[in-house]
């Protein structure tokens, strides 16, 4: 007969699997059994071609949920379609730097403040490679918040991304128009190109090109011997400009020098007006006085002077006798000159021996 099962031994085998298996799940699932998450919703308008359930959902690059669930809603009032994203935020990657007490944590709350402040989802490409793609969540405060939904689940409002909104502007361009008149530019360019006159001004400018290279060609022959001689003149003036400056250098030299004895000779002269001054002025008051006096004698002299005055009788007779005096030294200067040799041996004398 077999041996019956032992109970205790499939109880702690099953035990042990169960065991195993929340281990595993704690590793590979990086917790995320055990973690709490809260549900948001976005929609998009364009395609999510290449984002799948369990794409990542970031914050400048660092991981904060994943998507739970795609599904297309439309609104048969105004037949639009919506992509609907449901992702699952896990606010526990998040730290709180909570630096006025402790703070409490209000995922939804937390959220609709950030959106006021511009907190918006965007599709965002998270390979080239494989084209698949992630929900980019930043803060972009010049768009405003566009809700969709009806308010069952909290709404992130999306925008469109670069590509995106390049594709709607060229949407709204008329590349029709556009690509006609780019058409008719390039056959008037066209015919411009192939009118026979524009061929002939073409022709003409080329000629008048070899025409002014000959020109050039003959003007460079004449212009060396030109050149030659100018350089020759320009060496002349330089060696001139250098006798010039020697020259004026010992020109300066001495003007310098003449300037100095001016400077010394004014110098001097400053010295010497003072005194100058002082003796002129001393000069200029005894010319004063001696006017006074000239003019006290001048009148004594007018009154000496007139017809009565004895002095001016006395005067006269001097005067007579002063004329006997004088004719008489004029004959005895006269005789000294026929006789110079009186004034030796006397008038009359013989001449003595030596």
């Amino acid at each position: 007969m077999s041996k019956p099962a032992s109970t205790t031994l499939i109880g702690a085998f099953v035990v042990g699997a169960l065991t195993l298996l929340v281990i595993g799940v704690m590793i590979f699932g990086s917790g995320t059994l055990l973690q709490k998450t809260y549900p948001f919703v976005m929609y998009f308008e364009s395609s999510v071609t290449g984002l799948s359930v369990g794409s990542p959902v970031v914050f400048r690059g660092v991981k904060v949920g994943s998507v739970t669930d795609i599904t297309l809603m439309g609104n048969p009032a105004t037949m639009t379609l919506y992509i609907s994203v449901h992702i699952r935020l896990e606010p526990e990657t998040i730290q709180v730097n909570a630096t006025n007490g402790p703070h409490r944590r209000d995922p939804y709350g937390n959220m609709k403040r950030l959106i006021e402040q511009g907190l918006r989802a965007q599709l965002q490409t998270q390979s080239f490679v494989t084209g698949q793609l992630q929900i980019g969540l930043d803060f972009f405060p010049e768009r405003p918040a566009k809700y969709v939904g009806k308010g069952d689940t909290a709404e992130i409002p999306t925008i469109p991304t670069k590509l995106e909104e390049l594709a709607q502007t060229l949407e709204k361009l008329p590349l029709e128009q556009l690509v006609h008149e780019v058409l008719n530019a390039v056959q008037g360019i066209s015919q411009v190109v192939r009118d026979p006159e524009i061929k002939e001004v073409i022709t003409a400018l080329k000629n008048t090109a070899q025409n002014l290279e000959l020109t050039v060609k003959h003007a460079d022959e004449r212009l060396g011997p030109v050149l030659a001689n100018a350089e020759k003149a320009l060496e002349d003036y330089g060696k001139l400009a250098r006798d010039l400056d020697s020259k004026l250098g010992s020109l300066l030299s001495r003007g310098e020098s003449a300037v100095d004895d001016y400077a010394r000779l004014a110098r001097d002269l400053n010295g010497q007006l003072g005194p100058l001054a002082k003796s002129l002025e001393a000069t200029l008051e005894g010319a004063r006085l001696a006017l006074v006096n000239a003019e006290k004698t001048l009148g004594n002299a007018q009154s000496l002077t007139s017809r009565d005055s004895p002095l001016l009788r006395e005067m006269m007779r001097s005067l007579d006798e002063l004329k006997r005096a004088t004719r008489a030294i004029r004959v005895f200067a006269e005789y000294l000159e026929r006789h110079p040799e009186a004034l030796v041996q006397g008038k009359g004398g013989q001449p003595r021996g030596r």
